[in-house]
This record gives C-alpha cells, sequence and structure tokens, in this order.
C-alpha cells in the first residue's frame, strides 16, 4: 500500500484520458489496520485550461490483500472520440477535410480543447502541436481501441512523485515506462476493473512512440495550421473552453 497513490492513482488517470485527474503521491494517503485511501481530484479539461475550479474530490483505497477500490469516474462527451481513436492510420476519403470544414466554423479567438491523431507513430520529441511545457503534453501512447494515455500531470512532473527534478523538460515515455515496471502479475486483475491490459501496457512501453494527443488551441488559425500538417491524421474540436462569466 505504500505506492497507493503514485501507482493506482495514475492507472485512473491512463484509464480515464477524458479528465484530468490530479494526486499527490501518497501526501494525502490515510492509513487504517485492513486498507489505506488516498484522495483524487477529478476535472474536465477545459475547466483546466483556464483554471476553473470545478474538481470533483473522490476516494481511492486499497486493503491489506492488495486489492484496490476504484472510485466512479464516468464518461464525458470526449469518450465517444477516445472509443473510436485511430491514430496511427491514414485518414479515409474525406475525413480530414470534413475536420478542416469544421475548423472553419470555430471563432477566431475562442480557446478550444482538440483530440488530435497521428497519420503515423512518432518519436516523443518530435510530435507537432508547440507544447510550451510538460503540463501541456497529454500523449496517447497506442492506437485504438482504447488508447493508452499519458498526462505528466501538475507542472509536468509526471503527479509530482517521479523522483527527480526537471520538471516540464522531462520524458514522458520514460516516465511512462517507469510506472508500468511498478507492476507485477498480481496486479492484473486490479488493472482490469478500470480496462488496462497489463500485457499491453508493456507493449506500449517497448515501443515507445506517440499516436496522437490532446492540446488546448485558440481559433481557427491554429486549427487549420495544424490540419495542413501531413502527419495530423484529423484533429476533432471536442469542446469550447469557458470564458469569465460562461
Amino acid at each position: 500500500m505504500s505506492n497507493l497513490g503514485y501507482t493506482w492513482g495514475t492507472a485512473l488517470q491512463v484509464a480515464y484520458p477524458e479528465h484530468q485527474i490530479y494526486h499527490r503521491g501518497d501526501a494525502d494517503m490515510a492509513v487504517g489496520y485492513f486498507s489505506a485511501t488516498t484522495t483524487v481530484e477529478v476535472e474536465s479539461h477545459a475547466d483546466a485550461a483556464v483554471g476553473v475550479s470545478r474538481r470533483r474530490i473522490l476516494k481511492l483505497s486499497q486493503n491489506i490483500f492488495g486489492d484496490v477500490t476504484f472510485p466512479d469516474i464516468g464518461p464525458t462527451t470526449m469518450t465517444p472520440y477516445v472509443e473510436n481513436f485511430q491514430g496511427g492510420t491514414h485518414s479515409r476519403p474525406g475525413e480530414k477535410q470534413r475536420a478542416i470544414e469544421q475548423a472553419k466554423t470555430v471563432h477566431p479567438d475562442r480557446l478550444v480543447i482538440v483530440l488530435v491523431e497521428l497519420t503515423y507513430p512518432m518519436r516523443e520529441g518530435v510530435v507537432p502541436g508547440g507544447f510550451d511545457n510538460g503540463q501541456e503534453k497529454r500523449f496517447f501512447l497506442s492506437g485504438g481501441p482504447d488508447p493508452v494515455y499519458w498526462w505528466p500531470g501538475w507542472g509536468g512532473c509526471s503527479t509530482m512523485v517521479i523522483p527527480g527534478n526537471n520538471c516540464g523538460l522531462r520524458s514522458v515515455v520514460n516516465d511512462y515506462r517507469t510506472w508500468v515496471s511498478q507492476f507485477t502479475e498480481g496486479d492484473a486483475d486490479d488493472l482490469l476493473e478500470i480496462g488496462l491490459d497489463l500485457r499491453r501496457l508493456r507493449e506500449v512501453a517497448a515501443e515507445g512512440k506517440v499516436y496522437g494527443y490532446i492540446d488546448t488551441l485558440r481559433g481557427r488559425d491554429e486549427l487549420l495550421d495544424l490540419l495542413e500538417l501531413p502527419v495530423i491524421r484529423i484533429a476533432h474540436v471536442l469542446e469550447r473552453v469557458p470564458e469569465i462569466g460562461d
């Protein structure tokens, strides 16, 4: 139970890319005689983009036998796009043009959340998107269905609990590999409870490539410029980011 926050709090984030899920490793862990409990905070990508605080506070627990009880996170409007994710493949005829037409309807100066699928898998350091810092890197590390997701967490420091510094400059893939390496076969059933297959997680770690990402873009022109790149298979506009007064 000593790694409840980092191990299983992070597993929740991998399982639910539709949300940003925060935890502080084991800083919030309460240990009893037969179980340990820690807190996770869940919010939308749109709220996180502008610091609107509408987080849900949920509990994650593990008993002395190692069995994990997960909170009910639930789907969002992003869920169907994740379930139909096709990063790492070429777009079908007309698909990209439809995305371009959708992009033209976006307000010139409005922040939007987009899910971007790449035409082919890429190494982390050459993925397009102009990420400003590690915290903004929200990557899919496999193709679909149910793509494997990784978000570095607050300040780009991989949920703030992997030892070391250089927050925002760390390798997303290497930190993902460090996380996966903790699991043993005895954890496989608990991972399946939230739809994660341990063998697949390990295969993704071995490959170490990016198939797509979630990003925040400002307006029509940024989105159209992105769609012009041959490496971009498609970019789905998921939702607009709230403005003051929304």
